[in-house]
């Protein structure tokens, strides 16, 4: 047998006799691979149909990812006249609906088994007949109109194109429109642009960058020579080009964050960009990319924003680099989680990509000289105002600032557990000095800047990866569940007659917490009383003996108020087939309400913007007469009952 060549290919060894086969098997499985993701490509772009007027133009507006209140925008918002046919994308069937006037309204949610996704349609005006009967049902067997139920598999099929419901406005919506979302079966929401839905059409509108902040992101950092964070207006010099028009000196570490929208042709409304890149010195340190979002962890959100200036002014500056207790993974960032560390006197170019799905891109380039601070002394001022001391923790750091001093105040005095550390001032602002302090050197009690003194509430230190529990004075208790934080916190907390104030709104946290709180004084009678954080019901607060119980997810102010007005009720249609009422509740809301005729109950609708109950008409074409004597019980979430009857 003739001895055939052997040759090496990459720590494989492969006989020269059996090259030839092996080549045309790698073609093959190459050939199969590549068919495979065209035809993957192909069933992602044709398998779901347009939910909405399918074949016809559509306007959206809302898109996925972008930034609301406290989570992303996790599909489309569909324009459309209230009562326009809603279709099912694929064949599937019903596994979940839901009646309520808040979230999502009337939604169907579908599951599609040759794609094993699920497809959301929200804020329903009303359901199909097929849909309807069974809600109807559902909500006249518990006799309560909010509903909800996750359906067995195959109870309700239905067909591609098939209609599941009619467009409204119902829930969280302020005004007409579908809210569609395609998940995966772990509930993460997939960008429904992938699937190329020809009705929305191509886009090569570039997105708008509005304006940049830069960050101090620990005790050293410094922008122009400060600490904290800074906005920069931006300035359009082409189509898709932004500068600062000027260079910014910086020293330490810090990190960018970019205010952006997307727009769509023939659209007037803004969207979310979900593409951002970051290259300092033609080297990449930041690239986000929203394709998915899990809806278990949207609240993260939070700290993907400048959750602070979100909550201040509504504008979602996003974050260019990684936030600690982060937990997306659409990131790609470099061993600074794309923060920038400048220790150097040298010019950087720094260039800033926003890109739509399209790939439309915008950029902002400008230019970082890094700097060392200069050596600062006091200066007294001669302003006849106030003198007084004021401090705010950014971070690890907690920054004082003492303003219109009139005496020599080179040095800060901060008392840590009865030891004494003497802080030098960092820089002048105006009539005003700054000094800082590393919060993790230890919680001062108080600090002493010349003749002036300033008391500390630092309660305590929670990491965010254990549980904590915090009691304070008989009357507070604050459990920190394992997770429910980002970060550090840093406790504050301020004690009153019938509230507590726990570190500032501005503070964004993760899950709930559990507190309990006693007032100052007990009240005898204990009913109407519940927990508010400014006039917002807190859900499930509770009288354990004689604390108020209660769980939220969002630090500040809660009070403690006693509700004991029921709620209030006038007619607004009064006919033979259709009754109508505006209902309203002056502080903790409506819970529930029930209504029957002639002793049997009557559904009513419920929306909660409009203040609006009214009779749920017949299904079907049959109008049946409302006659006889009808009662009407509204009851809010403090208990209080209003009883109305009438005979129709």
């Amino acid at each position: 047998m003739p001895q055939h060549r052997r040759k090496s290919m990459g720590g494989f060894c492969i006989d020269q006799s059996t090259r030839y086969s092996v080549h045309t098997l790698f073609f093959k499985q190459a050939l199969v691979l590549l068919l495979g993701c065209i035809s993957w490509q192909a069933q992602a772009q044709h398998t779901y149909m347009f939910p909405v007027n399918p074949g016809k133009k559509s306007w959206l507006t809302g898109n996925f990812g972008e930034i609301r209140s406290s989570h992303f925008h996790a599909g489309l918002d569909i324009a459309a006249n209230p009562g326009t046919p809603v279709r099912a994308v694929a064949n599937g069937y019903v596994y979940r609906l839901k009646a309520s006037t808040y979230g999502y309204g009337n939604a169907v949610y579908l599951y599609h088994p040759h794609t094993k996704q699920q497809s959301l349609y929200g804020h329903l005006l009303r359901f199909a007949p097929k849909i309807a009967r069974y809600v109807r049902a559902r909500q006249n067997q518990q006799q309560d109109f909010f509903y909800e139920e996750y359906l067995k598999a195959h109870a309700i099929p239905v067909a591609k194109g098939e209609i599941i419901a009619y467009v409204g406005n119902t829930g969280a919506s302020a005004g007409p429109h579908l809210h569609f979302e395609i998940r995966t079966l772990a509930d993460e929401a997939l960008n429904p642009f992938q699937f190329k839905f020809k009705e929305i059409g191509y886009d090569n509108i570039p997105p708008v960058i509005r304006a940049l902040a830069i960050k101090t992101l620990n005790i050293n950092g410094r922008v122009n020579n400060r600490f904290g964070r800074y906005q920069f207006k931006v300035r359009k010099v082409a189509r898709n080009r932004y500068t600062l028009g000027k260079v910014i000196t910086a020293n330490g570490k810090i990190g960018f964050e970019l205010l952006t929208h997307d727009l769509m042709n023939r659209a007037s409304n803004t969207y979310g960009t979900t593409k951002i890149k970051v290259v300092v010195d033609g080297r990449q340190v930041f690239l986000m990319d929203i394709n998915k979002i899990d809806h278990h962890i949207n609240k993260a959100m939070r700290v993907h924003a400048d959750y602070a200036q979100h909550r201040r002014s509504y504008r979602g500056y996003q974050r260019c680099y990684v936030a600690d207790g982060n937990p997306y993974t659409f990131y790609q960032t470099d061993a600074l989680r794309g923060a920038v560390n400048i220790q150097d006197n040298r010019l950087h170019s720094v260039a800033i990509y926003a890109t739509d799905f399209w790939g439309n891109t915008s950029i902002l380039s400008f230019k970082i000289k890094g700097k060392l601070p200069p050596m600062v002394k006091f200066r007294p001022t001669s302003v006849p105002r106030r003198t007084y001391l004021s401090y705010e923790i950014q971070g690890n750091t907690l920054v004082l600032k003492g303003h219109y001093i009139r005496q020599k105040a080179d040095i800060a005095r901060f008392n840590v557990a009865g030891l004494a550390y003497d802080v030098p001032i960092v820089y002048m602002q105006g009539l005003t000095s700054v000094y800082l302090w590393d919060l993790r050197h230890g919680l001062p009690d108080y600090v002493e800047l010349g003749s002036l003194r300033k008391k500390f509430n630092l309660r305590m230190l929670v990491p965010a990866n254990r549980t904590v529990i915090y009691r304070e004075a008989g009357r507070l208790e604050i459990k920190f569940p394992k997770g429910a934080l980002f970060d550090t916190l840093y406790l504050e907390t301020k004690l009153y007659k019938n509230s507590v104030t726990i570190n500032s709104s501005y503070t964004p946290i993760f899950k709930n917490i559990e507190i309990s709180l006693k007032p100052a004084v007990v009240p005898t009678n204990k009913k109407g009383w519940n927990v508010y954080q400014g006039n917002k019901f807190i859900k499930g607060s509770r009288w354990v003996g004689n604390k108020m119980v209660f769980q939220y997810d969002r630090l500040g102010n809660y009070r403690i108020a006693r509700d004991i007005s029921p709620p209030s009720l006038r007619w607004l249609r009064k006919s033979l087939y259709k009754i109508s009422f505006r209902i309203k509740d002056n502080l903790s809301g409506i819970k529930n309400f029930k209504a029957t005729l002639n002793g049997k109950f009557l559904l009513m609708n419920y929306e909660h913007k409009g203040f609006m109950i009214w009779s749920a008409a017949p299904l079907g074409n049959k109008r049946k007469a409302l006659k006889g004597l009808f009662t009407l019980t509204i009851t809010d979430k403090a208990g209080n009952v209003r009883y109305f009857k009438a005979r129709l």
